[in-house]
Order: C-alpha cells, then sequence, then structure tokens
C-alpha cells in the first residue's frame, strides 16, 4: 500500500445557521480545504461526503453527495455518500484513505 497524508483541510465554524442549507456549509469547508491543500480543483479524482442527518431534514437520501457537490462546483468524479451514524465523517475519511492507499 501506497503512503497517505492529509494536505489540506476545512470547516464550517459552528453554531446554529437555521437560514442554511447543506451545500452552504459545504461550500466553506470544501474549498478552504481545497485553498488549503495549494492544489489545483482539477486534480481531485474522487469525493467522500459523510452525513447523518441531512437526508431526513432535507428529504434526499439518494445522491446526497452528488447534490451538495454539484452546487459546490464539483462534477465529473467519482462521490462516495457514506452514511455511518456518528461514524459517518470517520467511516468516509478510512474509503478515501484506502482508496489513495491502494493506488
Amino acid at each position: 500500500m501506497g503512503e497517505v497524508a492529509i494536505i489540506g483541510v476545512g470547516m464550517h465554524p459552528f453554531g446554529k445557521f437555521l437560514e442554511k442549507r447543506l451545500e452552504d456549509f459545504a461550500r466553506v469547508a470544501v474549498w478552504d480545504a481545497v485553498e488549503d491543500a495549494g492544489i489545483p480543483p482539477k486534480d481531485i479524482q474522487a469525493a467522500y461526503v459523510a452525513n447523518s442527518l441531512g437526508g431526513l431534514v432535507t428529504g434526499q437520501e439518494g445522491i446526497r453527495g452528488q447534490v451538495i457537490l454539484r452546487d459546490v462546483g464539483f462534477s465529473g468524479i467519482p462521490i462516495i455518500n457514506v452514511e455511518n451514524a456518528c461514524a459517518s465523517g470517520t467511516t468516509a475519511l478510512r474509503g478515501a484513505w484506502l482508496e489513495i492507499a491502494l493506488g
């Protein structure tokens, strides 16, 4: 297996933002991570989207990641949706790590 490194991170501030959509949160986190990594967006070959309750709130269960990332500016790449309750983020990170490590 190859070596894997996390080279960029991004996060929307914590708080209560009832007027915002999932896309609004993602836009901030995704573009902050891309900027932090210092890579061109065209070099991103796949995306993992983890979310626990968003589908219940928005009524969008099947292609949540595709809808969110299309609005953020990403399409035409594999987008993997991860739902694993409180472990969704960790499970998505593990999946991305494995995909990179295996080449």
